[in-house]
């Protein structure tokens, strides 16, 4: 007998009662307590002499699942292979019927590949075409995703319209997907990961069309504007689109390139979960910039529990948008929740919405961190508003700050403004924030301004960041 696993093969001759102690016992006692074994590959070699086993040897196989080998006992060393399953306790057998058989088995392994697609079923009939969203989820860095665009015609033809799409929101070019040619499309789903065999998984794809309600043919002000569509306001639609990236710096790690979720996957102090310790007080539901000083009355959040909070999550940030660099020029404002890896989810279809046509100048806000505009004003692409905070300094002048350089060529929002009630004409990190962490320090399992690393605790490491920061201040008109 060879018994071939990831370690290297085992022969145990079975004409004698010793070998087949022998066989019994590796089968019973070492095999289970070989570390990194999945599969188990056993096999028979010339006359095996099963006719002469004691039932305790078949006894070890029926172990694994193995019922086929008990029947060589009176067949005699016919050829025999068993291939065991360790992860599932199961076997399967493949039995010659005479000792002159040659037998070919085959058995299924499963395991992780570095690339795998699917395909969507057919969407549609539509008589127009619109938009294409997708997301991903347990997304590492070198992982690769795209999806594929196929057009579909009345008998089941398809053609490839879009290549290669690595966006995550993607608007027709006009006549690009001809509903009267393709009333419908089909997605496909490609993604690899060569290293570390996990590829990304998909969270959701959708293919949106146009509501035409006034009968036009053109998309404009006279016709319904459905929210989640977020079409360029050019069009008439007044719901904009956000595709924002931005890090905190006290939650900041650098050796993972990510933030710290502790204060939502550990700690569950997130407004609306239910805290991990259950003598701690729960953050009330719904976005935490309702009060002084932001005073936004929108309702994103107000009715969120644990399910509504991904394990991506670290917290809220507040976004709007303005048409110059001052206040009295805001035109919209919605909260978000920004992502461990800096992405910025809005809990809402209508993202933001103006009727303003832009180019927007892009203020981000948090609630114990230093406001933060983007340098320049952004013009919207496709009805969609697009900056990369992490990738460059934001709006500064000669005298201020915009963001903090927390590795080369990579920045994030300061740490320590905690008392932004005080800030008057614009962000800075002073006394005033120290005494919101003096405040608060010892304080445990709580929604804190003076958490800054935002571990869910108030302590001497939060002080540190707002030591080091203590005297910076932004130009952002507040």
């Amino acid at each position: 007998w060879i018994c071939k696993s990831q370690l290297p093969a085992f022969l145990y001759p079975t004409d004698t009662p010793a070998g087949q102690e022998s066989l019994r016992d590796f089968i019973n006692n070492e095999l289970p307590n070989i570390s990194g074994v999945e599969y188990v590959l056993a096999y028979s070699l010339n006359d095996y002499m099963p006719e002469t086993w004691s039932q305790d040897v078949f006894d070890a196989f029926a172990n694994y699942g193995a019922t086929e080998i008990q029947g060589t006992a009176a067949s005699g060393g016919v050829p025999y292979a068993g291939f065991i399953d360790m992860q599932e306790g199961t076997m399967e057998e493949e039995v010659g019927q005479s000792l002159t058989d040659i037998i070919e088995a085959v058995f299924l392994v499963e395991d992780k590949w570095y690339t795998g697609s699917m395909k969507s079923p057919l969407i549609g009939p539509s008589t127009e075409w619109g938009s294409i969203h997708w997301g991903l989820t347990d997304q590492e860095a070198g992982d690769q995703a795209e999806v594929n665009v196929y057009g579909v015609t009345a008998d089941g033809t398809e053609v490839l319209l879009v290549d290669g799409l690595t966006d995550f929101q993607y608007y027709f070019e006009p006549g690009e997907a001809d509903a009267s040619v393709y009333p419908y499309i089909r997605l496909e789903y490609v993604a690899t990961d060569a290293t570390n065999n996990t590829p990304p998984q998909l969270e959701y794809w959708r293919v949106l069309d146009f509501l035409d309600t006034d009968g036009d043919t053109v998309q404009d002000p006279l016709d319904a504007c459905p929210d989640e569509f977020g079409f360029p306001v050019s069009d008439g639609c007044p719901c904009l689109k956000l595709d924002l990236k931005l890090f905190l710096e006290g939650p900041f790690d650098p050796g993972t390139f990510e933030m710290s979720t502790i204060l939502n996957s550990e700690r569950k102090m997130l407004p609306g979960q239910t805290p991990s310790n259950p003598l701690a007080m729960p953050t009330p539901a719904g976005q935490p910039y309702s009060g002084t000083p932001w005073n936004y009355q929108g309702t994103e959040g107000q009715n969120y529990t644990d399910a509504d909070y991904s394990s991506d999550v670290v917290d809220w940030v507040l976004i709007s948008l303005r048409t110059t660099i001052e206040k009295a020029d805001e035109v919209a404002m919605v909260a978000g929740l920004v992502q461990k890896d800096g992405s910025i989810v809005i809990p809402s279809d209508c993202e933001i919405e103006t009727a303003e046509q832009g180019p927007f100048y892009v203020v981000v806000e948090h609630r114990n961190h230093m406001g933060i505009m983007s340098p320049t004003p952004i013009a919207p692409v496709n009805g969609q508003v697009s900056h990369d905070f992490r990738m460059e300094d934001s709006f500064k002048d000669l005298t201020s700050v915009g963001q903090k350089e927390v590795m080369a060529g990579v920045w994030a929002m300061f740490a320590g403004d905690m008392n932004q009630g005080a800030d008057n004409v614009s962000y800075d990190i002073n006394g005033t924030d120290k005494i919101i962490w003096e405040t608060g320090n010892g304080i445990f399992d709580n929604y804190n301004a003076g958490d800054l690393n935002m571990d869910g605790d108030v302590n001497g490491s939060d002080k540190i960041p707002w030591v080091q920061n203590n005297g910076n201040s932004s130009r952002v008109p507040k």
